[in-house]
């Protein structure tokens, strides 16, 4: 569940993470690939948000410096580029959006003008509106 997994922040350094073993591959996707990016967060989350939705059903796949996501209606799946011994371990994609979710909301709320910015931007590059409840508290 999302309550099993913290972010935090400390003074310029990387967004760290608790989790339990079972979640802290996710912890290393989002820490280490999406890392404190905004933007990146926020088009994550948007994307898992359209299978939640039931808006799509084709697989979508992220790739980053270390990690393949790969995501459909049911489940995201991980594997790591770099450790083959780490093989492939998914979730379901509920658990993952709500992970996701919760992530993009520390991001947003230790920048809140760097996330309004990121939503213009977001807003501005792709039509898409930003649901409200994604928006910094005070916008």
């Amino acid at each position: 569940m999302s309550d099993e997994i913290s972010f935090y922040s400390e003074d310029g350094q990387p967004v760290r993470f608790q989790a339990p073993e079972h979640l802290k591959d996710i912890g290393y996707w989002l820490t280490g690939d999406i890392q404190g990016s905004l933007y990146f967060c926020l088009e994550l989350l948007l994307d898992l948000a359209s299978f939640v939705e039931g808006r799509r059903t084709e697989p979508s796949e992220w790739s980053g410096n270390a990690w393949l996501a790969v995501i459909t209606p049911e489940k995201v799946t991980l594997s790591n580029h770099w450790n083959e011994d780490l093989g492939e371990q998914s979730w379901p994609l509920a658990e993952v959006y709500a992970i996701v979710r919760k992530y993009w909301e520390h991001l947003r709320d230790f920048d809140p003008e760097g996330a309004r910015e990121t939503v213009r931007e977001y807003e501005e590059e792709t039509g898409t509106k930003v649901p409200s409840d994604l928006l910094p508290g005070d916008a």
